[in-house]
């Protein structure tokens, strides 16, 4: 990886600035306070956005603007990348927005995480340092000036650990820390599965108790069987036999019952016969006594008698309707009358009525009312006289339809008797049949009533054989109820003896297991663990030595096993607190700088070896410390060296100079 360019778009100090950086060594050199970390930072920045608690967009936004940017171009491996990102104020904070990513020529938009997981793949990080990528970043290509002396001045396990994810050694622990989980779960198991087999002895003991009862019970059984079906073969025999048996019963009995039953028919038939025939010379002589005493009416008198009933009374309805007719007439004429003679002038015409009118009208109407009066005294007379004969006729037809029922229900009762004496022929007739059937069915059942059936000797030795078959089958009942009792048992014990010898199985393989991992592998995670530390820390130790007495000459150093900086002073360990300013610098870079070879020869992967940021590493040197500096970077080998520092003396030792300065907190480039 080589950077190219930065450009800086309302960042801190910067305005609106592109820094060109070449390759080789440069500087960037200026005043303090005049924006040569926030280069650093904003670099940072491009690559991996916003980090909490670390870098934040409010630390790098210019104040008073809403919206900055920074765009970073680096090659890597003849790829030219370029990437954008964009910081935007809110109400409240600084958030950072979607960043792109351009890789020769092609543009991809990225969420801020997207893009930094994208940088990770491009820097050629392991897969397993992913989450630490950040990490090896800060230690192979820029260490800010305040962490340039951390890793030395902090604990012995920090400092290992820190060791560990550089050179991905902490797997290594992570390995230790998972089988120690693996082997508590596999003895927290053993110990469950020890719980569960401690009976398996026992268990087995039982089973073969049952397994060899359940023989016996087979062997117990065959012989019941046998009898049993010997038995139920005799009862059925015996039951056939009583069947047969008491059929026979049944029928001495059934005849016994139909023969009692047929003489009291007989007796019953008798009597039914003597009452019909009584019944039927009864019968015979109330016909001929009816038909004596019957009297013949003849039909046609009545219909006479109403054809005259019926034109009588057409006649008194027409004479009521002439006197209504008469009387009509003297009403009108009694009107008429009144009304002229009140009237003084017609209605229609309009002339004057005369007294001679008057009367000649009333007298029209008095003849009028007097031939109405004589005719209604006839009429009247008429009327009274057809009344009377109606009265008399209407008598005459009631007498005679009275005769005409009376004869009508002497006939009817003359037809029943004759039916009913042909029905008692009849059922005379039928009795003498069904009394002949009875005698002769009576004669039949004499000889069934004397046979003698001995039903109860043959039914005490068939309920004799159902008590001896009951109790063989209770005993067979028994067995089997037992022998399949024990069966279950048996299998339910097979299976848990089966399950339990699998749990042994398994413990025995989890025993063995665990034996494994305690004996063998983490002993070997250990030789191996100890083996990359020993060579990592043989290559450290000797480029930080050589680095460290190329800086200080009047000193010795050594690092530890846990890769702790030792300095011995005339033959005494001194501590690193009672060195001086520029000392611990010269310690802090050479350990640095050591920290960054090794772990760049280690990791193959990585794609930044080429290029090393150098925040401030002169902090207390003296003018020899620089000269003897400019000797150790000549040593790097590296494609590019960026360095930070406003010692004037450090141009000496660089291919180009990128100056800043800061004027009314706006930086400005010079090259």
């Amino acid at each position: 990886m080589l950077i190219r360019r930065l450009k800086l778009k309302n960042i801190r100090s910067y305005v609106d600035s592109e820094l060109i950086f070449p390759r080789n060594y440069v500087l960037l050199s200026g005043d303090i306070g005049s924006g040569k970390s926030t280069a650093l930072l904003a670099i940072e920045f491009a690559l991996f956005g916003l980090l909490k608690g670390e870098l934040t967009g409010s630390a790098l936004l210019r104040n008073g603007r809403h919206r900055g940017e920074v765009e970073l171009e680096f090659e890597i491996d003849q790829e030219i990348v370029v990437i954008k990102r964009v910081l935007k104020r809110g109400e409240n904070s600084v958030a950072q927005e979607a960043g792109v990513l351009v890789v020769n020529g092609h543009m991809q938009e990225f969420t801020a995480q997207e893009l930094k997981a994208r940088i990770f793949e491009l820097f050629g990080y392991p897969k397993s340092m992913i989450s630490k990528g950040k990490l090896v970043y800060r230690y192979t290509v820029y260490t800010p000036q305040e962490h340039m002396k951390q890793i030395i001045n902090e604990g012995a396990e920090e400092r290992l650990n820190v060791i560990r994810q550089l050179f991905d050694i902490d797997r290594f622990k992570r390995i230790k820390d998972n089988v120690s989980l693996v082997m508590r779960s596999l003895r927290e198991r053993c110990r469950e599965l020890l719980g569960s087999i401690s009976d398996l002895d026992e268990k087995r003991a039982l089973l073969k108790r049952h397994t060899q009862e359940l023989l016996g019970l087979s062997e117990s059984l065959g012989p019941v069987e046998i009898k049993l079906k010997e038995l139920q073969n005799d009862l059925v025999l015996s039951k056939k036999k009583l069947f047969f048996l008491e059929g026979q019963a049944a029928r001495v009995l059934a005849a016994k019952t139909s023969f009692s039953i047929l003489e009291n028919a007989v007796i019953g038939i008798k009597q039914n016969l003597a009452r019909l025939i009584s019944e039927k010379n009864n019968l015979c002589d109330e016909v001929a006594k009816l038909r004596q005493g019957g009297i013949e009416i003849d039909g046609s008198q009545l219909l006479a008698k109403k054809s005259e009933f019926y034109k009588l009374q057409e006649k008194i309805f027409a004479v009521s309707k002439d006197l209504g007719e008469k009387e009509s007439i003297k009403k009108i004429s009694f009107e008429t009358k009144s009304k002229i003679m009140f009237l003084e002038q017609c209605p229609l015409c309009r002339q004057n009525v005369s007294i001679e009118h008057k009367q000649c009208i009333g007298k029209e109407c008095d003849e009028k009312i007097k031939v109405a009066n004589e005719s209604f005294r006839v009429l009247s007379e008429e009327q009274n006289l057809l009344k009377e004969q109606f009265v008399l006729l209407r008598s005459e037809i009631e007498r005679f339809s009275e005769l005409v029922s009376a004869q009508e229900l002497l006939k009817d009762r003359v037809e029943r008797a004759e039916s009913r004496k042909v029905s008692c022929e009849k059922e005379i007739s039928l009795l003498e049949v069904q009394l002949d059937d009875t005698v002769k069915k009576i004669s039949s059942f004499k000889d069934i009533m004397t046979q003698q059936v001995d039903v109860e000797s043959e039914r005490k030795k068939h309920e004799d054989l159902v008590s001896k078959q009951n109790e063989q089958a209770v005993q067979a009942a028994n067995i089997r109820a037992r022998k399949e009792m024990i069966t279950s048992i048996r299998n339910m014990l097979d299976a848990e003896v089966v399950k339990k010898e699998n749990s042994k199985a398994l413990f025995d393989r989890l025993n063995s297991k665990i034996g494994w991992f305690e004996n063998e592998f983490l002993e070997v995670v250990e030789i191996v663990e100890k083996n990359i530390l020993a060579r990592v820390h043989s290559q450290f130790s000797e480029l930080f030595c050589k680095w460290f007495c190329m800086l200080v000459d009047d000193l010795e150093v050594r690092l530890d096993e846990e890769f702790t900086p030792v300095v011995i002073q005339n033959g005494y360990e001194t501590a690193l607190d009672c060195l001086s300013g520029g000392e611990k610098t010269a310690c802090a870079l050479a350990y640095r700088l050591a920290l960054n070879r090794v772990v760049n020869d280690a990791l193959s992967t990585i794609r930044t070896k080429e290029v090393l940021i150098l925040d401030e590493p002169t902090d207390g040197f003296s003018n020899e410390q620089l000269e003897r500096l400019g000797e150790l970077l000549a040593e790097l080998d590296s494609g590019q060296v960026i360095i930070v520092s406003h010692e004037a003396h450090m141009e000496a030792f660089v291919d180009s100079v990128i100056r800043l300065k800061k004027d009314e907190h706006v930086t400005s480039i010079a090259y």
